[in-house]
Order: structure tokens, then sequence, then C-alpha cells
């Protein structure tokens, strides 16, 4: 069906009887809505917000010491005409001018008229049915702080197939600036992160980690950002001389063959530079086999950052030489 023949067949449909009386049952259907809608924003709603507190006018030389955001959980009645323009968004912030409020050995007090007075100059005549907490008590100080080194936490990372964490995780912000109402300890140098945890990485990432401060203390900034050094794994294969360990004295024990290969995975950025002197391949002349005249192979002094180390054979023929 092209599209002339959809159009000619809706519009018979609406010439039709029963396409008038759906046409009618359409228009009863939206003044119904239009109406209950009205009658809906004249009733009164109640509904809760959770409000950010902020301040204003704060001087350069105080820092507040809440570690955490002041949020006040209001609720409030009111009509739905005068809700409904709250109903979207992020919930209004109650400000505060920090030379109207009350400050007290170094605390800012605000009561609980303060507080209903600052939300009704937000919402209005809306009535504040419950409010939580009832006051506000936020601690704060003049002394310049400290600053200190940020040291990093690592948790659990894992990273995807062949992939690897190529390095130590990292702060791109090594310092922040510790404040406290009292003397900060002199012998307090360092500051950690929480933990980091990361799964299945595949690239270097950067995690935003927040800073953990001394109870009392707050750090500026809160939190910094960490990378995780991680790079593919490619493989790698090696020749590398059996040594003989525990041959029997006065004789020399001939391996074959005299070298062996070694396979295994490294980070990327030292293929051209892989220690193959660091790898020990030994045959224990001690465990050799009585039956197969062969010695088994071990292998040992590979770097950490290698993975996967295999050899390709197990063991060794050998064969004994006397000395003269």
């Amino acid at each position: 069906m092209n599209f002339n023949d959809l159009k000619k067949t809706v519009i018979d449909f609406f010439k039709s009887v029963k396409g008038r009386n759906c046409i009618t049952l359409l228009i009863f259907v939206a003044i119904a809505t239009f109406f209950w809608v009205l009658m809906a924003l004249n009733d009164e709603l109640q509904r809760d917000f959770e409000l950010p507190v902020s301040f204003d006018n704060v001087p350069s030389d105080v820092t507040l010491l809440n570690s955490q955001p002041v949020v006040l959980n209001v609720s409030l009645k009111d009509k739905g005409s005068s809700m409904i323009r709250y109903g979207w968004g992020k919930p209004p912030t109650v400000q505060f001018d920090f030379n109207d409020v009350k400050a007290k050995n170094d605390k800012i007090i605000i009561n609980p008229l303060k507080i209903n007075n600052a939300i009704r100059g937000i919402f209005g005549q809306a009535t504040v049915v419950a409010l939580k907490p009832d006051s506000v008590m936020i601690p704060f100080t003049r002394r310049p702080g400290k600053i200190v080194k940020v040291r990093v936490e690592t948790g659990d990372i894992t990273t995807s197939g062949q992939y690897v964490v190529s390095g130590n995780l990292r702060a791109e912000t090594d310092t922040v600036r510790l404040f406290s109402s009292t003397k900060i300890p002199a012998n307090l140098r360092t500051v950690d992160t929480e933990p980091i945890n990361a799964e299945y990485l595949t690239d270097t990432t950067r995690i935003q980690a927040r800073i953990i401060p001394p109870e009392g203390m707050i750090a500026i900034p809160s939190t910094v950002t960490v990378m995780i050094p991680v790079e593919p794994l490619v493989a790698r294969e090696i020749t590398v001389p059996v040594e003989v360990a525990n041959a029997p004295r006065g004789k020399t024990v001939v391996t074959f063959p005299s070298s062996v290969k070694v396979s295994f995975l490294l980070p990327m950025s030292v293929y051209n530079n892989t220690d193959e002197s660091r790898f020990v391949v030994s045959a224990n002349y001690s465990k050799r086999s009585s039956t197969t005249s062969r010695m088994p192979l071990t292998i040992s002094g590979a770097p950490t950052s290698y993975h996967n180390i295999e050899l390709h054979t197990d063991s060794v023929e050998y064969l004994i030489e006397q000395h003269q």
C-alpha cells in the first residue's frame, strides 16, 4: 500500500459513522483530562525535597570544615500549580550570607527560624511540614592549613585478557591542603586516597578518588584524579643456555640441547629492552632420571613484569665427561 492509498483509507474511516464516533470520544477525553489537570493544580500537594545549602560572602581567610555537603530534607505542602515548577531539574539551593548567620566559637549556627524563612523565600507561602535537620552547625577555621603529600591506596584492580597494569598508580595532583580547627601535627605529612578499585581495564584509565583526611579535618581539593597505567601484553620468545646444578665433583655434565627456547608475555613498552641475561634455566643433576637419562628443567630470575613464562621443553638429555 502506497502513501496515497493509506491517506484515502484514513480519510474514508473518519468520514464513516465509526470514525466520527472516535473523534467525538477523543474530544471528550481531552476535555476531561484538561479539567482533571486543572483540579489537580488547585489541590494541595505534599512533596519532599533535598535542598543543598551554600554560603555567600565567606571571607577569604575562612574555611568551612564540613566534610560532606549540607543538605536539608524538607517536606512541603502547597498547591500543585506552585509545586510543579520545582518538579524538573536540580532542586533549588538554600543560600545564607556568612555575615548574617551567627558565628560562635568558630562555628556557624543557623536556627530553625532562619532556615524556615530561607525556605519560604524560595517556595513562597508553602507550608513546611517536616524539616531535617531543623538546625545547622558547621565548624570553620581561620588557620592557613598545611600542604601534605597524597598517597594512593590501591584496592582491587583487574585487567582484561592480554593487558596488564604496567606501573604504580599515580595521583595527578600530588599534594592537598589540610584544614583543621586545631593545630595540625608536625609529623602528619601524607594523606591517603580511598582504595582504588577497577575491573577489566584495557587502557590507561583515570579515576576520581576521594581523599580520606584525618578525623576533624578536611582536604582541599577533596578529590584527586588517579591514573592507572595499563598497556597490552605482547609475546616474545628467546633462547636461554642450560646451566647444570649439582654436577658430580670432577666431572662435566653436557646437556643436549645446550640451550632451550622460552616464551613469555611482557608489556609492550619493554619489548625492545628485554633483559635476557636475567633468565636462568637449570638442569638439576641430582633429580635426573635413571630410566630416561634426562634431567628436569626449571626457570628462574624472570622480571616480575613478565607473564605466562613457559619452557618449550621440560627436560634435557645429558652426557658425563670425566676430567683428565
